[in-house]
């Protein structure tokens, strides 16, 4: 705070993705409203779920913002400590560019996102800004979005352009395209190159070609509708939470779909590589680093995919059968071969008693005997007599722990300090093993998320590789169910694709548009009427055209259609 102006300061991270944003602006105070226009545009780019606020240094006509903000009970709202927001000289030591505004927001999201495990996300060197000078898309103000109706109405969802729009098969998609319409591009090579995108699968999706690329556009598009979260599991494996099972499922589904995306990448006939159908997708499917698939399958060898498959049907016999990790990486992990060797020992020990048992009863063939005594309990280690036998042979010091009609059961003298060192032994393993689980997610994630210093990369990457395989995938697989939405969106009756000319800064512009429909409105009401739109720029030479338009009439006339 100044005397004249207020500087605010903001860092975001979504989750999903682990996109790092920053932002940094300053209002002269006699401007509060247009302060607070900012900051509420910000809000609404971002949509968070949660935020994070210094407690007791916001004006009351910031607090307004940010109750409006969250006023849906949609997004939550913490007033943390003063001390919270210093700045972490160690975490932004790579960040001296910041403001130092900006690092205290960067450092009390750090801090509060260690309570949950989940600091390494905020990786600050690739943190990027929210508003970017140079930027190709525009940046709508919260006010905008919401007169526009572009993702909610006042009753919901439903009658918003998001609504319309989503035709989406993903949750990476989902989120995608509300990207797009909070971020309309500004650059016409853009445009036409997305417009692009939507002609080719819209023509993919028709159903009537034969063409070879086409028909793998349509599998890519089928593997889509079965593909998880890639996000989700994304942050999962970043945060090292995922579960074994989950990381199964991710890699596979990664091996699946670039599989396709590697195909479409190499399968584009000699007619489409420049300016030809499908140029732009192929660009895009390029964009994923070489040999990924390769990569991911040496990623996906590191896994004992059997011993997953077996622990989840309760069919591990053996200690070694139950490693997630590979049989030749156990030896990697110390922690987890010390605790192995304790069970080990233990084991022996209880075979040891039981040869000496053996000995004492006679019966060479005798066994320890199991009972199980719940769904995850049992009693073991138990030497069962007949209760005729055990009268006689059954020494004194021996206990009894269960019994039927017919039979005793038994634990030695020594049995009970025995099963107890194992069950020690068997609670290091779990430790340990979900320890070295979480270490070997932190080689996975470098793998495929882009490297992070001390941990070394369990297959290579190419260059173009640097943010990592998983994060071009995600991208990749948003974008194009993005553009599938829009595509089947596009195949409605009456849909064409616009045509955008550039004459140049000093050249005419136009805006002609012949029977256009408010997309919205002509699914919620039955008796629309298309309407034509001619204007030009003062600049023009004269015809029919007007330079502005004054639209006028009674509530419900159609006034919003322009």
């Amino acid at each position: 705070r100044g005397e004249s102006r207020v500087c605010f300061g903001l860092g975001a991270m979504e989750p999903a993705s682990g996109r790092v944003v920053y932002d940094f602006f300053e209002e002269e105070t006699s401007k509060q409203s247009k302060f607070r226009l900012a900051l509420e545009t910000r809000m609404r780019q971002l949509h968070p779920a949660e935020l994070i606020i210094s407690d007791g240094t916001l004006s009351k006509g910031t607090d307004g913002v940010l109750a409006r903000v969250t006023q849906d009970g949609k997004c939550r709202l913490e007033r943390l400590p003063e001390r919270t927001f210093s700045p972490s000289e160690t975490l932004l030591k790579a960040s001296t560019d910041m403001p130092t505004v900006v690092k205290r927001a960067l450092s009390a999201l750090h801090r509060h996102l260690n309570q949950y495990g989940l600091s390494d996300l905020v990786v600050v060197s690739k943190a990027k800004p929210l508003v970017d000078i140079n930027t190709s898309c525009m940046l709508l103000d919260g006010q905008t979005i919401r007169d526009l109706e572009l993702l909610r109405t006042s009753q919901g969802q439903k009658g918003s352009l998001f609504w319309l729009l989503d035709k989406t098969d993903t949750p990476v998609g989902r989120r995608t395209l509300r990207e797009w319409i909070r971020k309309p591009l500004l650059d016409i090579h853009m445009i036409n190159e997305r417009l692009d995108m939507v002609e080719d699968l819209k023509a993919a999706l028709d159903g009537n070609s034969s063409d070879g690329y086409v028909l793998q556009v349509r599998e890519l598009l089928s593997e889509l509708k079965r593909a998880p979260d890639f996000g989700h599991l994304m942050t999962q494996l970043r945060s090292h939470v995922i579960t074994p099972k989950r990381t199964v499922l991710l890699l596979g589904s990664m091996i699946r779909m670039l599989s396709q995306v590697e195909a479409l990448a190499r399968g584009a006939s000699e007619a489409m590589e420049a300016k030809g159908p499908f140029a732009a997708l192929r660009r895009a499917f390029q964009g994923v680093p070489a040999g990924s698939k390769w990569n991911v399958e040496t990623v996906l060898q590191t896994i004992n995919t059997d011993a997953i498959e077996s622990t989840e049907k309760g069919e591990a016999s053996k200690l070694e059968d139950s490693m997630p990790i590979s049989a030749d990486l156990i030896e990697t992990f110390p922690g987890l071969v010390h605790a192995i060797n304790n069970v080990k020992e233990a084991e022996r020990q209880l075979r040891a008693e039981l040869d000496a048992v053996r000995e004492t009863l006679g019966r060479p063939h005798l066994e320890w005997k199991t009972v199980r005594t719940g769904p995850s309990s049992s009693l073991e280690y138990m030497v069962e007599l007949d209760r005729v036998d055990a009268k006689h042979i059954a020494p004194r010091d021996w206990s009894i722990v269960s019994q039927t009609k017919g039979v005793l059961r038994y634990h030695t003298a020594r049995t009970p300090d025995l099963h107890q060192r194992l069950l020690e032994a068997r609670e290091e393993v779990v430790i340990a093993k979900d320890q070295a689980w979480r270490d070997h997610c932190r080689s996975i994630c470098t793998s495929l998320c882009g490297s992070r210093l001390g941990v070394e990369r369990l297959a290579p990457t190419d260059d173009r590789g640097e943010d990592g395989i998983l994060p071009a995938l995600v991208d990749l697989v948003g974008m194009v169910d993005a553009v599938a939405a829009l595509a089947r969106v596009a195949a409605l009756p009456g849909y064409v694709r616009p045509c955008f000319t550039d004459k140049g800064d000093s050249g005419p512009r136009r805006v002609s548009l012949t029977n256009a429909r408010h997309p919205i409105l002509e699914h919620l009401v039955s008796d629309y009427v298309a309407n034509d739109v001619q204007l030009r720029s003062s600049g023009a030479e004269a015809t029919s055209s007007a330079t502005s338009l004054l639209v006028t009439g009674p509530n419900m006339g159609g006034k919003s259609s322009y």
